[in-house]
């Protein structure tokens, strides 16, 4: 028999079907669970019939199209080269580097990438002009803009030092330095130098960074201790003269003096160079000067017996290898600076500026020392960097002149203005 629950063969020895349905009793059932598993059953198979064709719908779905961008560039960075091209561009513009003229100083840089170093053209009256192609330079020059001349070349760009400082502010640390030095019995002096030297390479900018002067008072002043023995050994010799009277003594204490200075001016040349430069910065990077005494002592001794022994003649001589000397043995950072002048070059001017100075009482010698002045920084390079000065003669004597009466008629008081009036030269 059938369970009319269930719809399954049971034995008709059985009361009660599998599925918990009293046969005996026969009670009615309103729908059978057979139908109602079975109606279950199609909904589970609609529901998964339903999900194929959405499955089904999906995966037919076309794919929207992405478009790749087409201006995307990617690259791969090497930031050790991007580290070392930052450190040589650093370097380029760092070629500003030279120390304060004695001659006062209107010195660019002229950058000639395109000269190989070494072969650049020699000194001429032509190379003072300004380059071919660039007329507004020229005109300036010829207008006596001198200081604001415009320096460039056919392929190179140029830079000019500029100065900021003020005589006014000047004059007040120069004042302050004065009244200290007296009170502490000239022991300050020292820290006044340091004072003014920092303000003036504060005040120098090239390329919009300024120099920085790391020296200290204390620093100076042990430097200017070594030099007491030697003032004190000049005494005592010339307080020989004083003991021992007489023409004999006269002669010996002035050639021993003679001697010392000459034997002591290039070591301590060397010495205040290399303090100097040790303690000036641009950009963080130190400057240097690695000349031996010994080196040096060869150059100067000689030229200096020379000197007196040819009347003032073979001055011109010592002096342009001084200055040689001096630039190739200047560093910026591990790089070195470099001269390649001619000594022969200016040496008939040199004569005939002694003999016109004689006649103009020594007011042609303002013009040949412009002169010089602009050859030695024309001879002067930094790697591919040259340098060029406009400094003239007339703009460089009246300069001279109105500082000293400045410096005259104020008493010293207008010393620091006269500073500041040079320096910005």
């Amino acid at each position: 028999m059938k369970c009319p629950n269930c719809n399954s063969s049971v034995p008709n020895s059985w009361n009660i079907c599998r599925c918990g349905y009293n046969l005996k009793a026969g009670e009615s059932v309103t729908k059978p669970i057979y139908k109602r598993n079975a109606e279950v059953v199609k909904s589970k198979q609609e529901i998964q019939h339903d999900i194929k064709e959405i499955n089904n719908t999906i995966k037919n779905k076309p794919k929207p199209h992405i478009r790749k961008p087409t201006n995307v560039i990617t690259e791969v960075i090497d930031t050790e080269n991007l580290i070392g091209k930052q450190k040589e561009e650093m370097l380029k513009a760092s070629e500003a580097i030279r120390r304060r003229n004695i001659d006062g100083d209107a010195t660019q840089i002229l950058n000639v990438s395109e000269t190989p170093i070494g072969t650049a053209p020699g000194y001429s009256k032509e190379s003072e002009q300004a380059p071919d192609g660039n007329q507004s330079a020229q005109s300036d020059m010829e207008a006596g803009k001198i200081g604001e001349g415009i320096i460039s070349s056919g392929t190179g760009s140029s830079n000019k030092f500029n100065f900021r400082g003020k005589g006014s502010t000047f004059f007040g640390i120069f004042i302050i330095n004065i009244l200290l030095t007296i009170v502490t019995f000239l022991i300050y002096y020292f820290w006044a130098k340091i004072k003014e030297r920092r303000y003036l390479y504060n005040q120098t900018e090239f390329d919009g960074d300024s120099f920085n002067y790391h020296a200290t008072g204390l620093e100076l002043l042990f430097a200017w201790l070594k030099v007491i023995p030697f003032v004190l050994i000049v005494i005592g010799i010339q307080y020989l003269e004083i003991l021992y009277p007489g023409d004999a003594t006269r002669f010996i204490v002035g050639i021993t003096i003679y001697l010392i200075i000459v034997l002591v001016t290039p070591i301590a040349l060397v010495l205040t160079q290399r303090f100097r430069y040790s303690r000036t910065s641009w950009r963080g990077i130190r400057f240097s000067f690695r000349g031996k005494i010994k080196e040096f002592m060869r150059i100067y001794v000689p030229g200096l017996i020379l000197t007196s022994l040819t009347f003032g003649i073979y001055y011109y001589y010592l002096h342009f290898k001084t200055r040689d000397y001096h630039i190739n043995h200047t560093y910026f950072g591990d790089t070195k600076f470099g001269f390649d002048g001619n000594s022969s070059d200016l040496f008939k001017k040199f004569l005939l500026a002694i003999v016109l100075s004689l006649f103009t009482f020594g007011i042609y010698w303002f013009w040949f020392a412009a002169e010089r002045h602009r050859y030695y920084w024309s001879h002067t390079y930094f790697t591919n960097i040259r340098f060029r000065s406009t400094i003239q003669g007339k703009p460089l004597f009246l300069l001279k002149l109105t500082n000293l009466l400045l410096i005259v008629f104020t008493l010293g008081l207008g010393y620091p203005y006269a500073v500041i009036r040079e320096t910005r030269f």
